[in-house]
């Protein structure tokens, strides 16, 4: 289950293939359809609702048209956890297989990805955007893309759906029928992306604060062990909110430990 930022939606699955929308404040419940969700996440403006699936994908609805974008990355594992930056451009995925993968709305290739041996449970940009907050710690990346970067890889998938738009007046001003084709010039169907991650640099990163780590055996600072977690209190599950960890043991205990740095 996921919360909109302003808590007056939330969205669930129901079953492997539904999503169900409920909207508080219309007082009004709507139905998605996608094949085998696994994750979900509210986009910062609380109007688009992304979901990832056990094949690796990812789509994005419109919740007020529910119109969509789905990337398809060539790659493997199930998604765990997707999130948004605060200004909306970049979109982050965590795998089963262990890898996180950035990268910007609208363009069709990762800008970079981080490879860990965790799987990640809980992801979220940092409020300036240049890390990622998990229940291993916060990931900071020695590599960041520059906004000039964003902005220019924005501009050019601007420019190639101006020319995308302009064939498609002009197909329709000579009489073709577009109904059919939902490609644009350059044969990319901009509702279906395919995302190519293989020659996705690889980028290190340093982990900073408190977590899970080391097969989930123990609470670490800074990425090095700091308490020892006997069995029956590693987590099926946890929560990390700056010196706060929060966890769920495999016997249904709800365990908080709390620092002082």
């Amino acid at each position: 289950m996921t919360f909109s930022p302003d808590n007056f939606q939330f969205a669930f699955r129901q079953g492997e293939n539904i999503i169900e929308v409920q909207d508080l404040t219309e007082k009004s419940m709507y139905e998605l359809e996608w094949e085998h969700v696994s994750s979900l996440a509210f986009l910062t403006d609380g109007r688009s609702l992304a979901a990832g699936n056990w094949h690796g994908h990812v789509k994005v609805w419109d919740l007020q048209t529910k119109d969509a974008q789905e990337w398809k990355f060539k790659s493997h594992g199930r998604i765990l956890a997707i999130a948004c930056s605060s200004d909306g451009k970049l979109l982050a995925k965590a795998s089963s297989s262990g890898n996180i993968y950035i990268w910007q709305r609208g363009a069709e290739s990762c800008l970079l990805k981080l490879k860990t041996e965790w799987g990640v449970g809980q992801l979220s940009f940092s409020p300036d955007t240049r890390s990622l907050i998990t229940e291993h710690g916060r990931l900071i990346p020695e590599y960041w893309p520059s906004m000039v970067e964003i902005e220019d890889s924005t501009e050019v998938i601007t420019h190639e759906n101006e020319r995308g738009s302009s064939q498609i007046d002009n197909d329709e001003n000579e009489g073709h029928s577009t109904e059919d084709d939902d490609d644009d010039e350059n044969g990319v169907n901009r509702a279906q992306v395919i995302i190519e991650v293989d020659e996705t640099v690889d980028v290190s990163f340093s982990i900073e604060g408190y977590g899970i780590g080391f097969e989930d055996a123990w609470l670490t600072r800074e990425g090095e062990k700091l308490i020892w977690l006997p069995p029956g209190y590693r987590p099926s599950s946890a929560l990390v909110m700056g010196s706060v960890v929060i966890i769920r043991t495999t016997s249904d205990q709800l365990l908080m430990f709390g620092f002082k740095d």
